[in-house]
């Protein structure tokens, strides 16, 4: 029969030496710091590592903890970003190791960035219409804004990066200029960007009338004088 006794022995004895291989625990001091894809710090990001939450980013977008760990030990990281966010890059994990400085001591201190884009970039447009006041201004056929006494109109427009998007001018309350109905078609890209629409009008040059023909007076035919002979005595 085997002898249970000396089995469960055998079985204490290996775990108490695998204790002792492992490292012992560590402080581990770890910063977080969140940001928007322009570097904009977020606040009231929750930070979770496993299935604790290590507590949320101030108003500067960071948060600062101490772990107690073993190095070499991994655990998921989960920092969900805030509604119309999409994380850019995250680090899905932690993984405490010690880091060895120059002067031989360890280093304990781990820095995390995390980054959520924006779902929408903002265009800022500027629109002159050449001097003309009231003029509708329309966004993919849409009317947006009206010029204002000196032909400007400033818009905002949040649209998702690589967007089109068409500016035009309605000049139907200026029916003699041309072009007639100015457009543009932009697009934005990943960052945020300035756009300016200024066309030029013109009014086209009055019709010439055409020019009134005169008669031409007749000439008067003057009959010569029908000359008399002369008489010589």
């Amino acid at each position: 029969m085997t002898d249970l006794r000396a089995i469960l022995i055998a079985a204490v004895g290996v775990c108490g030496a695998c204790d002792e291989q492992r490292p012992p625990e560590t402080s581990f001091a770890i910063h977080f710091q969140a940001v928007d894809d322009r570097g904009m710090e977020l606040p009231g990001i929750d930070i979770n590592v496993g299935e604790t939450l290590l507590g949320a980013t101030d108003s500067g977008g960071s948060l600062r903890v101490e772990v107690q760990a073993r190095a070499g030990q991994r655990y998921p990281l989960v920092a969900p970003c805030p509604a119309s966010y999409q994380p850019k890059d995250p680090p899905t994990e932690i993984f405490f190791r010690d880091t060895v400085a120059l002067h031989g001591e360890a280093l304990t201190q781990i820095d995390l960035r995390l980054v959520c884009a924006r779902s929408s970039r903002v265009a800022a447009l500027l629109v002159h219409a050449d001097g003309y006041e009231n003029m509708p201004v329309l966004i993919d056929g849409i009317a947006q804004a009206s010029t204002g006494p000196d032909g400007f109109a400033h818009l905002r427009l949040d649209l998702a990066p690589g967007a089109q998007f068409q500016v035009s001018l309605d000049s139907s309350s200026q029916p003699s200029l041309v072009p007639v109905n100015p457009s543009q078609t932009m697009s934005i890209g990943e960052e945020d960007g300035l756009f300016i629409f200024d066309p030029t009008f013109r009014e086209p040059p009055p019709e010439k009338k055409p020019a009134r023909v005169r008669p031409r007076k007749k000439k008067k035919v003057v009959e010569p004088t029908p000359k008399r002979p002369v008489r010589i005595d």
